[in-house]
């Protein structure tokens, strides 16, 4: 039993502390305790994170209605500019009408700098070395590559780990060609549902196993 100042202390905590739960697949029972924050400790803030692909292949139950989900998208072209410390041209184009002619000077340094957020993307840790290190574009696009490299192998990993050896190399030759397909054939890809399905569930698109059409 707690005593009446650790039930305070707890109390105090649950208002003004933020309870984040890392990795939140690897623990089922971790999973089942948000239901009961949500129905025992309602004013506490609790953030879980992890692997979705995880939870969505775990045997254990989700707590449903109990969990409010967050999406957290890329960084926009215009947050690119912000992180990039160019706020002035994040903020011309947000005030931008279309009505009025861009001028030339602006339009070319915009044009050039959208190539680059092409090529960088959205993830804020790969805007914020390149941020750090634009002064050298060759060297800052040098290491935002070999982070890209290193996201797009732990990807990989992480898909291994939940579809066991034996499929993980029929799931890093469908990964690896994924660049190369269309989305119309990227849907139709005809594998074994077991092998495909870890994959398709990250990426989100439809699949068919092999013998279900004639």
């Amino acid at each position: 039993m707690l005593s009446e100042s650790d039930n305070a202390i707890i109390k105090q905590a649950s208002l003004t502390c933020l309870l984040i739960l890392d990795e939140i697949q690897e623990c089922p029972r971790a999973l089942t305790s948000l239901k009961y924050f949500c129905e025992l400790m309602p004013e506490m803030a609790v953030c879980a994170a992890g692997s979705l692909l995880g939870i969505h292949l775990a045997q254990s139950s989700f707590p449903v209605g109990k969990v409010d989900y967050l999406k957290m998208n890329p960084m926009g072209f215009f947050e690119f500019l912000e992180g990039t410390d160019q706020t002035r041209y994040g903020d011309y184009l947000r005030r931008y009408t279309g009505e009025e002619t861009i001028p030339e000077v602006v339009h070319k340094h915009l044009w050039a700098q959208l190539k680059i957020y092409f090529v960088v993307g959205g993830l804020p840790e790969i805007v914020s070395l390149y941020a750090n290190n634009r002064a050298d574009l060759y060297s800052a696009m040098k290491l935002v590559r070999e982070r890209q490299s290193g996201l797009i192998r732990d990807y990989s990993a992480d898909i291994a780990k939940h579809s066991g050896k034996q499929n993980a190399m029929h799931i890093e030759r469908i990964w690896k060609n994924i660049p190369s397909l269309s989305p119309v054939s990227c849907s139709q890809i005809p594998f074994n549902g077991q092998v495909a399905r870890p994959l398709f569930l990250l990426l989100k698109i439809k699949y068919y196993p092999v013998n279900s059409h004639s």
